[in-house]
């Protein structure tokens, strides 16, 4: 049985080239592959674009000699490959020029052993890497020609994939906020480091970027109520940082000090990868005993606030979604902030500019739901268009583009729209994600190939999830979710991935698990190989089309351009088989040709529009075409 739903979405090939670019080309980082090293690139934002080698230890990528990499193409030049300060890494400085294929060597010379059709006819061992991941590894005496496409010569543009320039000139975002410039952040890929300290998110800085993430989430930033540096237990400490008791950076918290986010923000810089930072605007922490009131400590950080409740807070109402009134003004278990009072309105606007200071490039507003907007009758602020105007200001003032979203859990009721908060921000389609992951679960092909957003909203406006912190540390979700912790096999979350994460212009967020105490890392899930194929997919393909269809226990979102010859598709496999032979499959936009999975190196075939070849043992498939 098969169903098919068409989805298309309009081609920002501008967009596509900067995303092509910052782009990482890596593999996952628990392996050393053949040849002993990973590579990655990244561009610093200035004048230089690097290539990284990561050696690994035992293999034949030594400190006895000088390694030499080739780059050819329209030009060619060779690269001497430089040591850092960090044990095993290398990196070079690649000089203009057009080059689609890049060869790394062990310990040769510049000679006429190499031709400028990068042939090698020297006995030796060299390690060959492809675009898409795609590796190939050739010992002794051989010769090959292999694709890895980047332009630099006059700015950095991709490789011609054969899109039209003048196509690409006159595309415009597809920004229902206006001409406003939307951030790097929107419509990649982010890392949400649940519970991670500072240091930790620092300390795994490189692999996140390897991993393909464009960025990085931490918990909420203020002080939390109830600190105390022995009170480790994740599951009875992680709701306090959802309880804060200051509009200020935490000095001592869970998290770490506000130099270690500094010092966190300057380590994601040197990998191009962007910090989002969680705040809690809507209440502040509840007293012990009466969640009706103030945390005493509140007036320690916030003496203000906590001096003059009759105008900083909400006279105690139930939240729930009978009413406007109930649900902005309502308590959700902590007192509720009037966020229509100026004087809160700037403490919010104070915290941003000073983690703005520090290094962040993006904000998640908890509980954004709960805040009212300027659509809300009588009940009705200015808070959203203050607070993300001033947030954007000051950004522009040190050449930083402000991202911003909020956490808005469906259902919308009471005459309520997601439209009146995209004006301002991105908003969760948490409802799309929770969905897609039950239908996965239950190995439900067609539900989870359905491409509508629950939230009716354009996908440039939405964030996506395959789970959440909520959904992994809570309950059921009243959205038709699970209670995600009570999925184990973390393949079946990689699936759910897999799809929200391969979808076209919505921003994507993969939680990374944590562990049992605060602060640690728990599953390393996040950086798995079929994870980090998607994060790449879903950047090398932003903005492009999309078709998704299934097949029987198959889910295929087929990604294209209505010019050029760039293709690509993820295929997700949800049942139970660790290999599937697919066979002559009815695809829809994929072009005939030979395609290699990034995660396998198996290659498929379309011929007259039918796909065959094996998806490997993750269920998962990521393609693009190889000839």
């Amino acid at each position: 049985m098969k169903r098919a739903t068409r989805c298309q979405k309009s081609v920002l090939s501008a967009l596509l080239i900067l995303s092509l670019v910052f782009s990482l080309l890596s593999f996952d980082t628990t392996t050393c592959f053949a040849g002993g090293y990973k590579i990655m690139r990244y561009y610093d934002g200035k004048e230089n674009l690097y290539v990284n080698l990561n050696g690994c230890e035992d293999e034949w990528w030594k400190d006895t000699c000088v390694q030499r990499m080739y780059l050819f193409g329209e030009d060619t030049a060779w690269v001497t490959l430089e040591k850092t300060s960090d044990a095993g890494i290398y990196k070079a400085t690649v000089p203009k020029g057009n080059y689609n294929k890049l060869i790394i060597c062990r310990c040769k010379d510049e000679s006429s052993t190499w031709d400028n059709n990068g042939v090698y006819n020297q006995t030796g061992d060299i390690q060959i890497f492809e675009n898409n991941n795609y590796i190939t590894y050739f010992k002794g005496e051989n010769s090959a020609t292999v694709a890895w496409s980047f332009y630099y010569k006059d700015g950095y543009v991709p490789y011609d994939y054969g899109e039209s320039k003048e196509d690409d000139t006159e595309s415009k975002p597809n920004n229902s906020r206006g001409n406003e410039s939307k951030s790097d952040i929107q419509g990649g890929t982010i890392l949400h480091a649940f519970c991670w300290t500072y240091d930790t998110i620092k300390e795994n800085m490189a692999d996140i970027a390897a991993a393909g993430y464009t960025a990085v989430q931490t918990s909420p930033v203020q002080q939390a109520k109830d600190y105390d540096e022995s009170y480790t237990v994740l599951y009875k400490e992680w709701w306090k940082l959802y309880q804060p008791l200051s509009y200020t950076i935490a000095n001592t918290g869970w998290l770490g000090s506000k130099q270690d986010l500094i010092e966190m923000c300057a380590e994601a810089k040197k990998y191009n990868v962007e910090v989002i930072c969680d705040i809690v605007a809507n209440h502040l922490a509840a007293d012990n005993t009466d969640p009706t009131k103030l945390n005493k400590d509140v007036a320690t950080y916030e003496p203000e606030i906590y001096n003059n409740p009759d105008t900083m807070i909400h006279n105690y109402l139930e939240c729930d979604e009978s009413s406007v009134t109930n649900i902005v003004q309502g308590n959700v278990g902590m007192p509720d902030v009037n966020t229509g009072n100026k004087y809160i309105q700037n403490r919010v606007i104070s915290l941003m500019k000073e983690l703005i200071d520090c290094g962040v490039t993006g904000f998640r507003f908890d509980a954004a739901k709960h805040i009212e907007t300027t659509d809300d009758g009588q009940f009705a602020s200015d808070f959203w268009p203050n607070v993300t105007k001033a947030a954007k200001n000051y950004g522009k003032l040190l050449n930083k583009d402000i991202f911003m979203y909020g956490e808005i859990l469906s259902p919308m009721m009471a005459g309520r729209k997601y439209s009146s908060y995209t004006k301002y921000i991105d908003v969760i389609d948490n409802r799309t994600g929770d969905l897609v992951l039950n239908a996965v679960y239950n190995k439900n092909a067609g539900i989870a190939a359905d491409c509508r957003f629950n939230s009716g909203e354009k996908a440039n406006n939405l964030v996506l999830w395959a789970e959440s912190h909520d959904t992994y540390m809570g309950e059921s979700q009243s959205s038709g979710g699970i209670k995600s912790s009570k999925i184990t096999n973390e393949a079946t979350v990689n699936k759910a991935w897999a799809i929200v994460g391969s979808r076209t212009n919505a921003t994507s967020l993969f939680l990374a698990r944590p562990g049992e105490s605060m602060g640690e890392v728990g599953s390393y899930s996040w950086k798995s190989k079929d994870v980090a194929a998607v994060n790449y997919f879903h950047n090398e393909f932003k903005d492009s089309m999309e078709y998704l269809s299934s097949h029987n226990d198959m889910v295929i979102n087929e990604r294209y351009y209505n010019k050029g010859s760039k293709v690509g598709a993820v295929l997700v496999n949800l049942s139970n088989s660790s290999l599937t032979k697919i066979e002559n499959i009815k695809i829809n936009k994929l072009t005939d040709g030979t395609y290699v999975d990034s995660i396998t190196g198996n290659m498929f075939s379309v011929s007259n529009g039918k796909l065959s070849g094996s998806i490997g043992s993750t269920g998962i498939a990521v393609l693009y075409k190889y000839n």
